[in-house]
């Protein structure tokens, strides 16, 4: 259940019997509160952290981050920071339980994946009757159908993909029997702006939060700290879609109890269709 200033969501707000409107009108409900809109307002206007491994890396903080599709949870006695930025439609799900400050988060793209992944960042972090903060950071206002370029032409593109992502997410938290306290709910509208030619995007992009406090910063992340495997793991997050065992899943990274990064495998199969052309000069 998903609790706001200590209140309860109004349940009228998933009661709904259409198929998939529990979830909008939650997002209108949420949209609409003054304390989560003023927790946007400070997080657009908290600074962005550069996340930046240096030839020092034994000085530097410890991190943990996630790429698209991936999930991890981190004991704050081990990691300092975990994060993850390159988001645009996409949603990142901060939950942290207050009580240990285990905290989990990941990288969402898609609303198939939402419950099941939902359960394995819960799965990690114990059962409490106090609510878990919970933060949604990311996506914005792309269901404008209408594009500028700079060359002044127009087209329509955008079908929205954060709108019904962000729908999927508040909807299974709150059908959860776990009580999740919403901090911040910086997407969508909170979370656009436009360019010179009018065209929306995201004003936040990217996150880190630091586990012993819980607090949240919008981030960037540096080639050098996107790591490790950087190469392997992008390629991933591609291949695992044709991959009927990660149906459903967040991606895993990163091993909790040992402390180390560990990327699980993803397997397809590549079919290639190969045409022979012969040409007589009989």
């Amino acid at each position: 259940m998903l609790v706001v200033d200590g209140e309860p969501v109004s349940a009228a707000a998933s009661s709904s019997s259409r198929a998939g409107s529990g979830g909008r009108e939650l997002v209108a409900a949420l949209v609409g509160s003054p304390g989560l809109r003023a927790a946007s307002e400070r997080l657009r206007a908290t600074p962005e952290m550069r996340i930046s491994l240096g030839p020092d890396e034994a000085a530097a903080p410890r991190h943990v981050y996630v790429f698209q599709r991936e999930f991890a949870t981190v004991n704050p006695a081990r990691v300092e920071l975990v994060g993850t930025d390159e988001m645009t439609t996409c949603v990142g799900v901060v939950i942290r339980n207050n009580k240990t400050g285990m905290t989990s988060i990941c990288h969402m793209d898609f609303p198939n994946i939402v419950e099941g992944g939902l359960k394995q960042m819960l799965g990690l972090l114990g059962h409490d009757k106090t609510p878990f903060d919970v933060h949604l950071i990311g996506g914005f206002d792309d269901t404008s159908t209408k594009v500028i370029h700079p060359s002044g032409r127009k087209h329509n593109a955008q079908e929205g993909y954060s709108y019904p992502l962000c729908c999927k997410i508040v909807e299974a938290l709150h059908k959860s029997q776990q009580r999740f306290h919403l901090r911040t709910f910086c997407v969508l509208g909170s979370n656009t702006t436009t360019d010179s030619y009018g065209n929306a995007q995201p004003i936040i992009g990217g996150f880190v939060v630091q586990t012993s406090s819980g607090d949240v910063s919008p981030a960037s992340f540096d080639i050098n700290s996107r790591c490790p495997d950087e190469i392997v793991r992008r390629i991933r997050v591609s291949v695992s879609s044709y991959d009927p065992s990660w149906q459903g899943r967040l991606l895993e990274t990163y091993d909790t109890h040992r402390d180390t990064f560990q990327i699980a495998a993803a397997f397809w199969c590549v079919f290639v269709n190969i045409s022979i052309h012969l040409t007589s000069t009989s």
